[in-house]
């Protein structure tokens, strides 16, 4: 596939899941909001039902992975089972192009202004915001 084909999902999964689209070639976000783990999987099943033609990959924010003290380290169980629920759905609908990232410090829970300065994009979902700094950039 060719660069310009590439579409990125961010997910910082929770409760309220955050969600993004980055496309690599406009170099912009089409989709970058809060949403639940239900509507977030049919967001996903839609971009990859209507971009067949592009490479797509989902990075998903990975509590498991997280580091730190031992409140840190498990995180709220919510979350550390939402991963995994990601990752059965990705398998299940036979996506192969996803991975899990540990989540990256300084670069999540930054206010609206953080994050507008680095992206040019105004946002005022604090998990919106997180989903997008996992793909901003490809």
């Amino acid at each position: 596939m060719e660069t310009q084909d590439k579409i990125f999902i961010g997910i910082d999964p929770g409760v309220n899941t955050g969600i993004s689209v980055w496309h690599k070639s406009e170099k912009k976000f089409s989709i970058l909001q809060k949403t639940s783990i239900i509507d977030s999987f049919e967001i996903v099943k839609g971009i990859y039902e209507f971009n067949k033609d592009k490479e797509i990959t989902v990075i998903i924010e990975d509590a498991r992975q997280r580091s730190g003290s031992v409140e840190t380290r498990l995180g709220a169980g919510s979350v550390r089972r939402d991963c995994q629920i990601w990752e059965e759905f990705l398998k299940y609908n036979n996506f192969r192009n996803f991975r899990f990232q540990k989540p990256i410090k300084g670069m999540t829970k930054l206010s609206r202004e953080q994050f507008k300065k680095i992206t040019g994009v105004d946002c005022g979902n604090e998990h919106a915001r997180d989903a997008g700094m996992i793909v901003f950039g490809y």
